[in-house]
């Protein structure tokens, strides 16, 4: 063999060499490891029941679909500070937790201040600062929730009738739960909490195993589990808010029926059915009430220092006030600027 063929095989061998490296590092750097704990959980099943529009990491970090965006995914400091565009996709079910952060695709084009075109197309999850996107389920996902090493959505697509999925996030489990109804955002450590499809009495899934068990005859709409309590709209009462303690118990919470509310470290938003009178109402964990906004609303979501919100049937404006204390409704203005801001960098 000629001297120069063999510089030529050395440094073909040379480059497949790198050229593996580089594709098993960028493998492994995208790689999701299936380690969290197992009473995990990606955002409050509160925020869940709203269609996940926020998560509040434990660090305080607030993971957002900004609508002044086209619901495209933010964050930000829970104070309102610090706000940045993370990703040009729109998103929405967000959940988080460990290193990565997880969420429903939305496409379709939107301007800033118009809404979202709701053309929904898979389940995602990437860095906390949005890069390395990896997709997890390639066809329509909506209600979304993460629970230890599991992820559990509703699927559908043109060949797929609507299913519930259970994925392990490294991918390696990809199950069908045999009851596609189960409701998967009344999460809490370890399990799901629902009410059963046959008669709404409360039933609770191991998210690890996917056992299911009727725990009591009550029957509950929307329960969230919080802070030793399940809370729920209760069908037997009008649908006024009702929690169900340790013993068994069940106690009207309202006096107004709801059909849409969230609860964090006992209190109480919600959204009070009433024709003539709509409203958004708390329930404070005293047990006093505030009329926080008039007229009805919907996607309430929580966090540890504000409360967000929006008028039924609009995605804009968004309003904000204090979780707890004082009530002071503003707009959510900080969100609409640094979107204009953003939007305004691309033309």
């Amino acid at each position: 063999m000629k001297r120069s063929d063999l510089r030529a095989l050395i440094l073909i061998a040379a480059l497949a060499a790198a050229s593996m490296v580089i594709f098993i590092f960028f493998r492994s750097r995208n790689a999701i490891s299936a380690d969290n704990p197992p009473d995990a959980m990606g955002n409050t099943p509160g925020n869940l029941y709203n269609e996940g529009y926020a998560c509040e990491d434990e660090d305080g970090t607030v993971y957002f679909a900004n609508p002044y965006d086209g619901g495209r995914l933010y964050s930000m400091k829970n104070d309102m500070s610090s706000i940045k565009r993370l990703s040009t996709s729109s998103v929405y079910y967000i959940n988080v937790y460990g290193k990565r952060i997880y969420y429903c695709l939305i496409t379709g084009d939107s301007d800033a201040g118009v809404g979202i075109a709701l053309h929904f197309k898979g389940l995602y999850s990437s860095d906390k600062n949005g890069k390395n996107a990896v997709s997890l389920v390639d066809e329509n996902t909506f209600k979304t929730s993460l629970v230890g090493n599991y992820l559990y959505t509703q699927a559908y697509s043109t060949q797929e009738a609507q299913r519930l999925l259970k994925i392990k996030i490294d991918k390696s489990e990809n199950t069908v739960i045999e009851d596609f109804q189960i409701d998967p955002c009344g999460i809490a450590p370890g399990a799901i909490y629902h009410p059963s499809t046959s008669n709404l009495s409360l039933c609770k899934m191991d998210a690890a195993t996917g056992s299911d068990q009727m725990i009591s005859q009550t029957k509950v709409w929307q329960p969230i589990m919080d802070g030793g309590n399940i809370y729920f709209i209760s069908p037997a009462d009008d649908y006024k808010i009702a929690a169900l303690g340790s013993d068994g118990s069940s106690v009207v919470l309202t006096e107004e029926s709801a059909d849409c509310y969230n609860v964090l470290n006992g209190v109480i938003y919600y959204n009070v059915i009433n024709t003539e009178q709509p409203c958004l109402m708390r329930r404070n964990a005293d047990g006093s009430t505030d009329r926080i906004y008039e007229g009805s609303t919907t996607n309430i979501q929580m966090t540890s220092t504000y409360t967000y919100f929006r008028g039924y049937g609009t995605d804009v404006p968004v309003y904000v006030t204090p979780t707890a204390g004082p009530v002071n409704v503003q707009p959510f203005s900080a969100a609409q600027e640094a979107a204009l801001k953003y939007i305004s960098e691309e033309k």
